[in-house]
């Protein structure tokens, strides 16, 4: 496998992160491992497809006007499979919410709705909706990590999205009050089908409440 040149900066279970220099300016390069337990064809199909797809969830969903890495380069050769994009020096959102007075953050988790909205409303779905893939720089929110995202405008795949977040505000921003509620109400400012879509949030979280007593 090709190495990559530059500082390993962050390892998941799919790809690895490297701080890189491209053109003269700081980027990262998103490098997807290949997996052995998977047969090589499948492998190396998989990895093209996910990072070619996450260069057009970024692009798409700067088009959406929601910022993101500006994609640097998409090299798909087998043995690379490296998305290279803009590196973001920012706080990221997850930090930003734990600090700030109540009043603040709200004001951010609306915002935060509003993007996530657009998002939505130009079929992308993130995938891993998280306050952890969300970097503030100055008075930007930027969201990163398309890679388990889908173009789709299925109300499900939404509605998993909206899932996952407020799973992330529950356990992460507890005491922050009603955060979650005011990101609610900036959704669905921005994204006309965004009721339907919160119902779905609520009918899979049901599901899941269901799915936990039959197996308890």
């Amino acid at each position: 496998m090709a190495e990559v040149s530059g500082t390993l900066i962050g390892r998941g279970a799919e790809a690895e992160l490297w701080l890189v220099e491209w053109l003269g300016r700081k980027a990262v390069a998103k490098r997807r491992v290949p997996k052995a337990y998977r047969l090589p064809e499948l492998d190396r199909t998989l990895r093209q497809s996910r990072t070619k797809l996450e260069a057009r969830l970024l692009r798409e969903g700067r088009m959406a006007n929601v910022p993101t890495p500006l994609v640097y380069d998409v090299d798909l050769a087998p043995e690379s499979c490296v998305l290279t994009m803009e590196y973001i020096e920012g706080e990221q959102a997850k930090r930003l919410l734990n600090r700030l007075p109540l009043a603040e953050a709200r004001k951010l988790s609306r915002r935060i709705g509003e993007s996530i909205g657009r998002l939505h409303r130009g079929g992308v779905v993130h995938g891993d909706l998280t306050t952890s893939n969300m970097l503030v720089r100055g008075k930007t929110l930027h969201f990163i990590d398309f890679g388990l995202g889908a173009m789709t405008g299925e109300l499900e795949a939404q509605g998993v999205d909206l899932r996952v977040l407020k799973e992330a505000f529950g356990s992460t921003h507890a005491h922050i009050g009603k955060c979650f509620d005011e990101m609610l109400k900036g959704y669905t400012s921005e994204y006309k089908s965004g009721a339907e879509a919160v119902e779905r949030m609520k009918e899979i979280a049901a599901r899941g409440r269901y799915t936990d007593q039959v197996s308890g």
